[in-house]
């Protein structure tokens, strides 16, 4: 068993507490943001495209990780509405967020009349790096619940302040599945996936339309070994999400897409 044995705060300085979580958001965003500007650069598109971009992308990402995480528990917040603005206590979800962002970012482009597809594709493995890295703070917190296991690589959280000894109120926690774990390694490897085939996947926006797939499909399962509320017919509100977004990106990629040997 591997302990885990870390306070959510990372810092306290008076009223304002910053925990792991937050911190590795943050990391994140600046990384996705440096990476995909990065390769807007080499690209031959303003990188300023994606510094404005982002700003709108990020706002909108965190409306809908929020609105999507309240969807989850609105037996929670229908008794306290108030409770719904109250983010800084925490309940974001991954979806809502990758969701969020790319609609914000689309309307954004548009308006402004920026190429959006082609910045799409450029902001895919930016997204994708970002997801990954915001996943450490996740595995230091505890912050997502999973099945009991005793795989020699099992987590045990013995802070009692982790919202892991929650998932079986146990203090240390039951050995655990890293399931957060599993998911950061399917990020990384979307990330070489996509970084690998730049420039070879047309037309423009079908790396990011591929990077929806290719994280639905590895979410999906993965969320088997997560111990989430079950929303219908034994599925989680994340895979029933994964399913909608696939039954979108397989026809957009079966019939539209197209792969170039060279870009």
């Amino acid at each position: 068993m591997i302990e885990i044995p870390f306070d959510p705060i990372m810092l306290k300085m008076g009223p304002v507490l910053l925990s792991w979580h937050g911190f590795f958001t943050l990391v994140g965003v600046v990384a996705g943001v440096a990476l995909s500007a990065q390769l807007a650069r080499v690209s031959g598109i303003n990188p300023d495209y994606v510094y404005n971009t982002a700003i709108w992308g990020v706002l909108a990402a965190i409306i809908g990780a929020r609105f999507i995480h309240v969807i989850d528990h609105l037996d929670v917040y229908a008794g306290d509405p108030l409770k719904i603005f109250a983010i800084y206590q925490g309940g974001i979800a991954i979806w809502g967020a990758v969701l969020g962002g790319f609609v914000g970012g689309v309307i954004y482009t548009k308006i402004v009349k920026y190429p959006t597809w082609r910045l799409a594709d450029i902001a895919a493995p930016g997204l994708i790096l970002g997801m990954a890295i915001g996943r450490i703070g996740d595995i230091i917190n505890g912050e997502h619940c999973a099945l009991v296991s005793q795989a020699p690589w099992a987590f045990v959280y013995t802070h009692i302040d982790s919202p892991a000894v929650f998932c079986h109120m146990s203090s240390p926690s039951l050995p655990m599945h890293p399931a957060v774990v599993y998911e950061m390694f399917w990020d990384l490897l979307i990330l070489g996936g996509l970084l690998l085939f730049r420039g070879k996947i047309a037309p423009a926006g079908m790396s990011f339309v591929s990077l929806l797939g290719f994280y639905a499909i590895g979410r999906f399962f993965i969320s088997f070994l997560r111990d989430d509320r079950i929303w219908f017919l034994g599925l989680q509100e994340s895979q029933v999400i994964c399913i909608l977004v696939l039954v979108v990106t397989v026809p957009l990629l079966a019939y539209k897409g197209e792969f170039r040997r060279s870009s």
